[in-house]
């Protein structure tokens, strides 16, 4: 990898770089990083093995980039307390509450999109980080035009509607 030669590298600045996406072993070498911001890039695909190696991870920055979900691989490396930063994607779905599930240890999670819809597909995230006292969230979604945390949207509110079909 191209961070091989710097094995005591802690903070990895790569904002405004138009990064698209993540290859495997990108940051091989860099077993002391505790933060990486590619913040501000253009990244779409993230490899499952982008991200090998970096155990020490506390903060990481993916903040408006080209996100349309939350890459799995992610949570695969988590192996101490991680922020998140996922604001300003056009994530439209959140679906790895059984990933989130493996977690001991305390994790932050920011995830602000105006793509991502209050409906019912995200009432088992609610509901698990109501019940998950070591996770630091704010999650927030597209209701009634307005973006709310979700820990503010009524439960009544996360419901999906069903589309009116007519036979002609």
């Amino acid at each position: 990898g191209a961070f091989e030669s710097l094995p005591s590298l802690q903070v990895l600045d790569l904002p405004r770089n138009k990064i698209r996406r993540l290859k495997p072993e990108t940051f091989k070498g860099l077993a002391c990083l505790t933060t990486l911001n590619l913040e501000d890039n253009k990244i779409h695909q993230i490899d499952s093995k982008a991200f090998i190696g970096l155990s020490r991870l506390e903060f990481l920055k993916l903040s408006r980039n080209c996100l349309s979900s939350i890459p799995q691989e992610i949570w695969s490396f988590v192996n101490s307390e991680l922020v998140l930063l996922l604001n300003d994607n056009p994530i439209t779905m959140i679906t790895e509450v059984e990933e989130l599930r493996r977690f001991s240890t305390t994790v932050s999670f920011n995830l602000i999109s105006s793509q991502l819809q209050c409906d019912c597909k995200l009432r088992e995230i609610k509901s698990w980080f109501l019940e998950s006292k070591h996770m630091r969230w704010d999650i927030r979604c597209m209701v009634g035009g307005t973006i709310k945390r979700i820990k503010d949207v009524d439960w009544k509110d996360l419901r999906c509607v069903s589309p009116n079909v007519s036979v002609s």
